[in-house]
Parts: structure tokens; sequence; C-alpha cells
């Protein structure tokens, strides 16, 4: 069985002292990402045999804790498994940008206190760069999580790593001041603006770049956070909206005020009511004009 030198951060007594296992190993010069590891300053070389894949170094802690007690140091974890994860020449930095990227992308008011990540598998990914960070809708909705990563080189796909994530921050969000009925166009009037921890998401929130182009979709309560699945968009001319109307006949313009008589985008027919209430169809031009066909 091949025996590695681990340099551990450990703090040598005499007497048997007492350590909770966090974050921090070097094997052999490599980083290490455990489940569970020592985090004090380094005081002695320990050996400890390496058993299980080439892919991760995995101790059943009762004996981690024997191996220790030899040296009258004690050790206590939570976790009955202690797993090494080897992550030599991966950029975690760039990893998190990449996430923070994306959150940014997906909450534009959210603002980010921390974000930590760690490794869930392991392959060795020599000279590879990181060529994607992949993270799905649905774990972008929730503060912990998982996502991929994927290594390569000469703009070729690899190999892929899976990570966890867990972020803390807080981010603005809408909320309905008061009742607000089915229909009713979105805006300073009737939303105010309120600061939450990020948690969880249901669907995307709705900012305030948003005021006066969404409706809501159905009756909404007061105190009810806005978001994606509770408005619609408004159409490019609603009913009863007032539009330039153009009636081409025998080669004469004629043009007149009319009102719509449904909803309609640019491109499709409306129907608009004229003063003497005669009902022509038109297609929409533009949102000011459109033409009876």
């Amino acid at each position: 069985m091949r025996r590695l030198f681990v340099l551990l951060a450990l703090c040598y007594s005499a007497l048997a002292d007492a350590f909770i296992l966090d974050d921090g190993y070097l094997i052999n010069g490599d980083e290490i990402n455990a489940s569970a590891i020592i985090n004090l300053s380094p005081k002695a070389d320990f050996i400890i045999d390496r058993f299980g894949s080439k892919s991760a170094v995995q101790f059943p802690f009762n004996r981690l804790k024997r191996m220790f007690a030899e040296h009258n140091i004690a050790i206590d974890s939570p976790h009955p498994i202690i797993t090494f994860y080897y992550s030599r020449d991966i950029d975690m930095e760039l990893i998190k940008e990449a996430l923070i990227d994306r959150f940014t992308e997906a909450y534009p008011s959210i603002n980010i206190n921390d974000i930590k990540i760690k490794p869930l598998s392991f392959s060795d990914i020599d000279n590879l760069t990181i060529a994607q960070v992949d993270i799905s809708q649905n774990a972008l909705r929730r503060s912990k999580g998982s996502f991929a990563v994927w290594f390569g080189a000469n703009d070729a796909k690899v190999r892929r790593l899976f990570f966890s994530f867990e972020i803390e921050a807080n981010l603005r969000l809408l909320q309905a001041a008061k009742q607000i009925e089915r229909g009713t166009i979105l805006s300073g009037e009737n939303l105010i603006e309120v600061f939450a921890d990020f948690d969880r998401m249901s669907s995307k929130p709705i900012d305030r770049s948003a005021f006066g182009k969404i409706a809501a979709k159905s009756r909404l309560n007061k105190g009810d956070i806005i978001t994606d699945r509770s408005v619609v968009p408004l159409p490019d001319i609603r009913k009863n909206a007032q539009i330039m109307t153009e009636l081409i006949s025998n080669g004469v313009k004629i043009s007149f005020i009319g009102v719509a008589q449904n909803d309609a985008d640019i491109g499709e027919l409306v129907r608009i009511k004229d003063q003497n209430k005669r009902v022509f169809t038109a297609r929409v031009i533009s949102k000011e004009l459109a033409r009876v066909e």
C-alpha cells in the first residue's frame, strides 16, 4: 500500500488536546479538500496509509482518531468517514467568480456577502483549465446546492467535476403595497421595495426596471412578492387604448382615432371602433398606428 507524507496543521502537545476537524491539508505539496480537516499551525509530519481509489483518500474516523492518539493528540469530528479530495491546480476563485456572475444575472438586485464551494467528486485534471461552469436554473433558486465544472484544453471539454455551493446574500424584492386587481399595471404607485435574505426563490423576482411594462396576472394581495409567475408583460396595444388608424379605400387614405377592442402586439390583428361605433379589423403597425386590411 502506498504511503503518503501528510503535512497536517497540528498543535503537538505532551497531553492530549481536542480539536474539531476543519478545512486545509497538504499531501506531497498538493492541496487537499476534505469533509473535515484540522486547521492549526503545522508542527509535525505524520505518515498516513493511503487506501481506496486514486480519486480520493478515505479514512474511517475511528481509525484516524487512533492514529492521532498514538501521538497524544485527540481529535473530534461529526463525520464517520473523512474523505480527502485532490484539487490540484483548480482555480477556486475563478469558479466563485463564475457563480457570482450567474447569480447576478438571475437576480440583478442581489448583494452577495459570501459564497463557499467544495468539491463533491474528483478526477485528475492534470494541466486542464476551466472551460465551463454549469449550474441549473433550479439550483439558482436556492442558497445551497450543487453545480458542475467542465475542464478542457484547446476548446474541448475533457473532464467534469461536481461541487457544492453555499451562498450568503440578500436582495431587493418588490412587494404589493395594497391589493392589486388583475390586469393592473404595476409601478411605484402600487409596489414597495423590501430587503430579504436570499434563501429559496420559487420563481424569478421582478425588479424596478419592469415598472410600467407589466400587469398583474391575477389578483395580488398586500404583501405578495412580485415574481415572473405573478405578472404578464403589457401588450403593445391594450384594450380600450386609443390608436391612430389608417383606412385606404379607392386610393384615398382616411385616418382617424380609434379605440382598441382587444389587446394586441405589433403584427397582430386588432378590432378598432371609430367614433361612429363602426368596427374595423386592422393590423398593428406600431404602438401608435394600426392599418385596416
